[in-house]
């Protein structure tokens, strides 16, 4: 087996706990991205309004759409910045 010791593997855990995989349902990112709270009426059609306006990127597969984690914690990390963006 092949090892480094600055080699660090970062395990990102979903809301209710579980391991959250690399590729992710469309169920499992409006979950991760919170769209299923009360406030969201339909989380599937804000989700694809997100992929409408090239905000997410999505991966089709088969008839599915999955998100990469690395994607889902890009697009959070995007919207954390603009909704803390200094204006003038």
């Amino acid at each position: 087996m092949n090892e480094e010791k600055n080699d660090y593997v970062y395990v990102h855990y979903l809301p209710n706990g579980k391991i959250m995989p690399e590729l992710l349902t469309e169920q499992e990112a409006i979950h991760l991205i919170r769209l299923d709270t009360d406030t969201v009426k339909n989380p599937h059609r804000t989700l694809k309004y997100y992929r409408d306006k090239r905000q997410l990127k999505g991966t089709r597969i088969g008839n599915n759409f999955c998100y990469t984690k690395k994607e889902l914690l890009a697009f959070i990390e995007r919207a954390t910045d603009w909704t803390n963006r200094k204006t003038a």
